[in-house]
């Protein structure tokens, strides 16, 4: 029988709490560093986030480039557990089109091994915005030996000069979290 995760935390992240048992390895970070984090419109970009709020088993790599991890090769900004098993898996984000008016649409992805394999998001139809976030979770297996998971974001915009994440503060902009459930 599975034991899950108890888990409380502050809204800063501050003050865990937990009583993780057979739901370890799991992880929880975030990008919190101030201004704005401009790519191209309408592609794939993967989230950037180097806080670790907790990492049981050193599971996550919070770098730009890959690492190895508990012998197994963990590419940039990826959750590589090493015990097999079922995670839930999931991650928010905020996408900015830099100017009014000029947000289409604002989508999620959580890959599996460079393939998406959880996708979400926001069709906003025209509408008078210029900023949106939203989460996607589910629950994803992983083999511990070698699958991992990186979390991406992908917004469309009408201007020609990128969009942007972390706009505006210094709060959490996109946070990836994830652990064991059997």
């Amino acid at each position: 029988m599975a034991t899950y995760a108890s888990l409380r935390y502050d809204h800063d992240g501050s003050a865990i709490t937990n009583t993780l048992t057979t739901a370890t390895p799991a992880f929880s970070v975030a990008n919190e560093n101030d201004g704005d984090y401009t790519f191209s419109r309408n592609s794939w970009h993967l989230l950037t986030q180097e806080t670790e709020y907790y990492d049981v088993q050193s599971c996550f790599n919070n770098t730009g480039s890959p690492v190895t991890l508990n012998s197994l090769t963990a590419p940039a900004y990826s959750f590589t557990p090493n015990v097999a098993g079922w995670y839930y898996i999931g991650t928010y984000s905020s996408g900015d089109a830099q100017s009014f008016e000029q947000l289409e649409d604002c989508y999620w992805a959580i890959y599996k091994n460079g393939s998406a394999e959880i996708v979400g998001g926001n069709d906003l139809l025209n509408a008078s915005d210029q900023q949106d976030a939203g989460m996607i979770a589910g629950i994803i297996q992983l083999n511990g030996t070698g699958d991992y998971v990186q979390s991406y974001i992908q917004v469309g915009d009408t201007s020609s000069h990128g969009v942007s994440i972390n706009y505006n503060g210094s709060y959490r902009k996109n946070s990836f979290f994830g652990y064991r459930v059997s």
